[in-house]
């Protein structure tokens, strides 16, 4: 029976050291940061678009144009969404290299 334990505890051990060796995989990473990079810029932007927005006259004082909040609204979610699919592909990549490395 000790011998049992003996060979148990080896395992034990040796399941534990694998798990501390599973490398950072840098590509995940930096899909994950470029995601969320795509998504503050395009929020900021739409923000931006959607208060500076202005119809180009030959006078002085200009008008804001009057879909410049849809513009601002459509570039926000489609940099959300653009973001949320690198930070996906990201995450993939990243389990992908723990169940590699298991």
């Amino acid at each position: 029976m000790s011998k049992l334990n003996e060979i148990l505890e080896i395992k034990k051990t040796t399941a534990d050291i694998t798990e501390v060796n599973i490398k950072k995989n840098s590509i995940g990473i930096t899909l994950k940061l470029v995601g969320w990079i795509i998504m503050a810029v395009g929020i900021v932007a739409g923000l931006a678009i959607g208060a500076l927005l202005t119809v180009p006259t030959s006078s002085v004082l200009s008008n804001p144009n009057p879909l410049r909040w849809v513009y601002g609204i459509v570039i926000m979610v489609s940099s959300f969404l653009s973001g949320i699919l690198f930070v996906g592909f990201g995450e993939i990549i990243i389990l992908l290299n723990n169940i590699n490395s298991k």
